[in-house]
């Protein structure tokens, strides 16, 4: 089915017309993290996250380096390149922009709308419609990782009419990207129907893309193909959280199973992205009762975030803990879940950030270790 299925549902809202005419996209660009000397002062875990990464990756390596972990293939890379855009490093609409994306890589959405709706302010003041577009896109981007789907789906949809607008054929790599987004909004809001088209056209045009390559190993593959598989995996990825959220557990079992496959051959056996995709699997067997495989892939993720120190090990081993709780070892359920929780408060200890988003998160992991360690304790008590 043609993509020109999503570009007759763009909505044009209040909220777009009046908060988010600037946008821009963007391209594989070197940056050059040493003229970024200010920082915002609202944003001090981001500038913590510039430093370590400066510090870990060297000036221009950050963001230039071979793409060995890009799970999450990123239209923001793609969409700059597209549109044209030359990086200025002293330009202060390109400096706020990073800040913008680096606040969302450090999971600070909400000073990342901030900082991305002021980019967005300056492009319109300079009347940069390609730049415009991008910020858009960056700020589509914060809103799905936030959860925010309403918002999330209305700025995708106007990146989506942009770009077409624009003359992008509706097969490329950012329309696929965007339209995955796009499916499992639909998917989490229920509107079935959309979301199986939506998947089904991702899956054909990106199958047909990698087809000549799927079967090498990543180290034979260029960066090019890198990015085109991890997309494929991004789509297995999504399509299997669809198909299990209505019922379809051994097809959302395969399509999650290739998602993996496809991580391993890029990422490697102990990538956060990886470990994460374990977990996944796990909780679909759980919801098939098949509590045994649901041990095994939680077992695998739980030892790839020890080997790591992987920052979801707390989350896993309350996994577990709800596993063998489901399998009434009660015992078992009991250790890691209190694991888990000390875990927990051991890192809210030691860490004095105020980000709102991971304290949210957080507190809400606490709740679940909490309500564990205690229906562990009544089923011992019985």
């Amino acid at each position: 089915m043609s993509f020109i299925f999503w570009s007759k549902c763009v909505i044009r809202s209040h909220y777009l017309v009046h908060s988010l005419k600037y946008i821009s996209f963007g391209n594989r660009f070197a940056i050059n993290w040493t003229h970024i000397k200010t920082s915002l002062k609202a944003v001090p875990t981001t500038n913590r996250c510039l430093t370590q990464i400066r510090h870990k990756c060297g000036v221009n390596e950050a963001l230039n380096r071979r793409p060995k972990t890009l799970w999450s293939w990123n239209i923001i890379s793609g969409l700059l390149v597209w549109l044209g855009i030359i990086e200025e490093p002293e330009d202060p609409l390109i400096l706020t922009i990073k800040r913008g994306v680096y606040c969302m890589q450090c999971e600070e959405y909400s000073k990342a709308e901030l900082i991305l709706h002021s980019a967005l302010h300056m492009s319109q003041e300079l009347a940069f419609e390609s730049a415009e577009t991008y910020v858009l896109d960056v700020l589509a981007n914060n809103y799905f990782k936030k959860g925010d789907y309403v918002r999330a789906e209305q700025v995708f949809k106007d990146v989506f009419n942009r770009v077409l607008a624009k003359g992008m054929a509706p097969n490329e790599e950012p329309i696929v990207e965007m339209s995955i987004k796009l499916s499992h909004i639909y998917s989490i809001t229920g509107d079935v129907d959309k979301s199986d088209i939506g998947f089904d056209f991702c899956l054909t045009e990106q199958t047909k893309r990698v087809d000549g390559f799927r079967h090498k190993c990543c180290d034979d593959m260029t960066d090019e193909e890198i990015n085109s598989m991890a997309l494929m995996g991004m789509c297995y990825d999504y399509y299997s959280k669809h198909l299990s959220s209505i019922g379809h557990f051994d097809k959302a079992i395969d399509s999650l199973t290739k998602a993996i496959d496809i991580c391993l051959n890029i990422n490697g056996r102990t990538h956060s992205q990886t470990l994460v995709l374990y977990n996944d699997l796990s909780a679909i067997y759980v919801h098939k009762k098949d509590y045994e495989n649901a041990l095994v892939y939680m077992k695998k993720a739980i030892d790839g975030a020890v080997t790591t120190e992987d920052k979801h090990l707390a989350k896993y081993y309350t996994n577990l803990g709800f596993v063998y709780l489901q399998r009434f070892e009660k015992d078992l359920a009991l250790k890691w879940c209190t694991e888990s929780l000390a875990l927990i408060l051991r890192a809210k200890d030691n860490d004095k950030e105020t980000n709102r988003d991971k304290t949210k998160d957080r507190k809400l992991l606490e709740e679940k270790a909490r309500k564990c360690v205690a229906d562990s304790t009544a089923l011992r008590n019985q």
